[in-house]
């Protein structure tokens, strides 16, 4: 119970106000949550830890990266996931040696985290056929002009007709 109560102290918490029956966001981008995400990032957190301690959504998290207006979170989100990325090499750095660690769990983390390939696995391509149709448009028969020809011709030679 004394640790969940120490995590929920520890939460950024969204407070929200009443106004005429309508529900308030306050913003949870301040100065002391700055500082707690930077610390997250730097310890190889990810977005979804830093979204569960601003206490907010992860669409929230990727539409604030997306807004003009929010600057300031957007520099410390990057370079927050690049000293996420840093601690993470630095884990992979400092087990090079280690026998009992698990490099098959730290490459796909790195592969899923931050999207890291190696040179000699199967590079997946994108291979898009597409089918050439070939589609023959053939005239209409315009039955009325060859009947009226044929009945020119009948005019000018009536021998055709025997």
């Amino acid at each position: 119970m004394a640790a969940a109560e120490a995590e929920k102290n520890n939460m950024a918490v969204n407070p929200v106000k009443r106004r005429g029956g309508s529900v308030v966001h306050n913003s949870v981008w301040n100065t002391a949550n700055k500082k707690k995400v930077i610390e997250m990032f730097a310890g190889g957190a990810t977005v979804v830890e830093v979204c569960r301690f601003l206490g907010i959504h992860k669409a929230t998290f990727y539409r604030w990266l997306k807004d003009e207006r929010k600057g300031d979170f957007q520099r410390t989100v990057e370079l927050g996931i690049q000293a996420s990325e840093a601690h993470w090499i630095q884990v992979g750095r400092d087990n090079l040696e280690n026998k009992s660690f698990n490099t098959s769990l730290y490459a796909f983390m790195m592969v899923n985290k931050f999207n890291y390939r190696s040179t000699y696995s199967k590079q997946e391509v994108d291979k898009t056929e597409t089918k050439k149709t070939t589609v023959e448009v053939k005239k209409a028969v315009d039955v009325e002009s060859i009947i009226d020809k044929l009945n020119e011709s009948m005019e000018e030679k009536p021998e055709l007709l025997n």
